[in-house]
């Protein structure tokens, strides 16, 4: 089944702009997002107890997209390729960055659910041909730059601090002081997209935290997260293969959101990631860490 280029001009206008389009009706970029090849509207299911097939909100469409090789998770699952193949690894995470500043700088939107389920291999057409590449998928907890993030709660194990509060004062259960709201941002997405560096990057896939089926931690991860990142962050670090990317992924999940990376051009400018950018790109860029010092 071919890709198209954007989204069909036929699909019902009761269907979620966040699925049909951005907000200002332009499409997305089948380069860097899987695109929809076919909208259909389901009939109510009489009887059924599954929300699903009751017509209920986004439940009551049924979409196709192009088919996919696979999804970044199996490719760990099955390849020796996190921690020992680095130029795979590299061309990976510079594939991925690029997706993440379309979305943030071009469409002023965060992915808001990044991790390795969301990231899918797929022939897509580039000025050069036809090309098989890795592309974000799932934009259901996608947001504008700016409004509250985490309103779709999504995968734990991939939340920043600031998320892990947010999502602890939230709870049901909880009894401590409320956490600030998170607003979507740059430094927000960075985060999620350090996570995954750090899983490409040790040995076989380690993740940062010990997850379920559904890359959700425990409560007591999830307060480490919160309140104690400084005090683990050092020893999960050592985990680790390659030096630079160490560094990269410490300056990736800073606690402080003023200290990670502010655009994706010094992500995709880092030594670690410089030389898939080429010359052309690449600029002499001074990076500092407190738990890798500096890096020229």
């Amino acid at each position: 089944m071919g890709a198209s280029s954007s989204h069909p001009s036929w699909a019902p206008d009761s269907l979620p702009k966040k699925i049909r389009k951005l907000p200002d009706g332009t499409s997305l970029d089948g380069k860097h997002v899987v695109q929809l090849l076919e909208v259909t509207e389901l009939e109510e299911a009489a009887g059924t107890t599954d929300s699903r097939l009751q017509g209920h909100g986004d439940y009551r469409f049924m979409l196709t997209m192009p088919q996919a090789t696979r999804d970044l998770s199996d490719a760990l699952s099955h390849d020796r390729l996190a921690g020992h193949d680095r130029a795979q690894v590299v061309s990976i995470l510079f594939q991925v960055a690029g997706h993440l500043m379309y979305l943030n700088m071009e469409c002023g939107r965060i992915h808001g659910d990044i991790k390795p389920r969301n990231l899918v291999q797929m022939l897509i057409e580039t000025d050069s041909g036809t090309e098989l590449a890795w592309v974000l998928i799932d934009l259901d907890a996608s947001c504008a730059i700016g409004s509250l993030a985490g309103q779709k709660v999504t995968s734990s194990a991939y939340f920043s601090p600031e998320m892990a509060r947010q999502h602890l004062s939230s709870s049901v259960d909880s009894s401590g002081e409320a956490a600030a709201p998170v607003k979507a941002s740059v430094a927000l997405e960075m985060w999620s997209f350090g996570a995954v560096v750090y899983q490409l990057c040790t040995k076989d896939g380690a993740t940062l935290w010990h997850s379920d089926q559904a890359d959700n931690i425990d409560d007591d991860q999830l307060q480490q997260l919160a309140h104690e990142w400084d005090a683990v962050k050092a020893a999960k670090l050592k985990r680790i293969v390659w030096p630079q990317a160490a560094h990269l992924v410490s300056w990736l999940l800073q606690e402080n959101p003023a200290h990670r990376p502010q655009s994706w051009d010094q992500v995709m400018q880092h030594p670690f990631l410089a030389l898939e950018a080429g010359p052309a790109m690449y600029k002499r860029v001074v990076m500092s860490s407190p738990e890798w010092g500096t890096l020229d």
